[in-house]
């Protein structure tokens, strides 16, 4: 029997440790099948924890408001569509990237992406314009201050 070194073994541990945190998140992507009745807010307290309220959601009925977290992408709401209110994001200094958002298509209040200074303006706009070729937005629109030149 072959023996295994410290080195390898470790190795091997992270291997099996990585494969099953990453079909473990694509699970939980694919689940998208919730409707999160309420208001939501995800900020510096509790991130981790204001995500994983949002996992799966399709729809929230209310509001989400997303302000000043640590974030540098909204990794975790892939499979949101539809925000019933306002949906601000406001004040987030590492914020790069509002891909997980692609699928939104529709936000019954405001949209407001503002003083994101990390995340490019144009960025901001494309989420703009994809609702309003999806579905519309419900209220105002205010994209403002947020990185430019990119």
């Amino acid at each position: 029997m072959k023996k295994i070194r410290s080195k390898e073994l470790f190795a091997i541990v992270v291997f099996v440790t990585l494969s099953l945190f990453i079909s473990t998140l694509a699970f939980a992507v694919s689940d998208c099948n919730r409707v999160c009745e309420g208001s939501f807010v995800i900020d510096v307290n509790d991130t981790v924890g204001d995500l994983a309220a949002l996992s799966g959601c399709t729809s929230v009925t209310g509001s989400l408001t997303i302000n000043y977290s640590p974030l540098t992408s909204l990794e975790g709401l892939e499979c949101l569509t539809h925000v019933g209110g306002l949906l601000d994001i406001y004040k987030n200094a590492s914020l790069k990237s509002l891909a997980a958002l692609d699928s939104i298509t529709s936000v019954g209040g405001d949209l407001r992406i503002r003083r994101n200074y990390e995340l490019c303006t144009s960025l901001a706009d494309a989420l703009k314009d994809q609702v309003l070729d999806a579905g519309g937005i419900g209220g105002s629109i205010n994209i403002s201050d947020n990185k430019s030149g990119c």
